[in-house]
């Protein structure tokens, strides 16, 4: 029941904290709150589809298009990410309207949960092959995607409290999943042949262990890998320095035309 739990919390704990930024944005910019609904069942349908599916997808392209799927998604739910990210953080420089933000919210959402809802339910696929074991991972499944939701909602309350630091902590730590997202790409390309894999620059598994519960939750937020290749930790730190880099940029051409 415990594998359960962290399985479930693993993938419900990204698309909960999700949620919870993207709802302190619409909270900062007044956005109607329903893209939540449209997106809660447009994600839930779509996992349900890919998961159907995900036999017939893995044959594709010499039995990589699992792989190929996973980053494709996650590298389009990263981009989406940043470019929300910008907007709210520019928003005198970006011009935008409620319904562009709504917009963004809602494909975030869509996709988030799509690829970590079609994941829980090949789990669940699993379990009820099992036969035995189904009860204990329905239990486990449950209370994994009860923390993850509690996790969120948590997240959501602590940071509306405080509008004038919220939409910098929100970008901080958007910034981080994002940089997560890029590594696991990275990770799947090199499971798929795509890139090739190299030796680890470090190995910190004396510290946390990525199999230990707190790695397997460590790279469901942060994308943490124990054993990282030299390629992994470029694209993750390109993911943060490259924004913030041209984030700064763009407020220090303003301020001078200001000057």
């Amino acid at each position: 029941m415990i594998d359960a739990v962290i399985i479930v919390l693993r993938e419900t704990l990204e698309a909960s904290l999700l949620v919870a930024f993207l709802f302190v944005y619409s909270n900062h910019f007044s956005v109607n709150k329903k893209w939540m609904y449209w997106a809660l069942i447009v994600g839930i349908m779509l996992s349900i589809f890919i998961a159907s599916e995900l036999p017939d997808i893995s044959d594709l392209f010499d039995g990589r298009g699992q792989e190929i799927l996973f980053v494709v998604v996650l590298i389009t739910l990263s981009l989406l990410i940043q470019l929300t990210n910008f907007i709210v953080m520019l928003p005198k420089y970006l011009k935008s309207n409620q319904t562009t933000l709504r917009m963004l919210f809602f494909c975030i959402i869509v996709l988030a949960i799509s690829l970590e809802g079609a994941e829980i339910i090949v789990f669940l696929q699993s379990s009820i092959a099992s036969g035995d074991r189904f009860y204990s991972h329905l239990l486990g499944s449950t209370l994994g995607l009860g923390i993850g939701v509690s996790v969120g909602a948590v997240s959501y309350y602590l940071l509306s409290q405080s509008s004038k630091s919220s939409l910098v902590v929100c970008f901080i730590l958007l910034m981080v999943v994002t940089a997560g997202m890029g590594s696991q790409a990275v990770s799947y390309l090199m499971q798929a042949d795509f890139i090739e894999s190299s030796y680890p620059i470090w190995d910190s598994r004396w510290l946390i262990d990525e199999r230990s519960i707190i790695g397997q939750l460590l790279y469901a937020l942060i994308g943490y890998e124990a054993t990282p290749t030299l390629i992994q930790v470029l694209v993750y730190s390109g993911y943060i320095i490259l924004p913030v880099t041209l984030l700064l940029y763009i407020k220090m051409i303003h301020y001078r035309k200001v000057g």
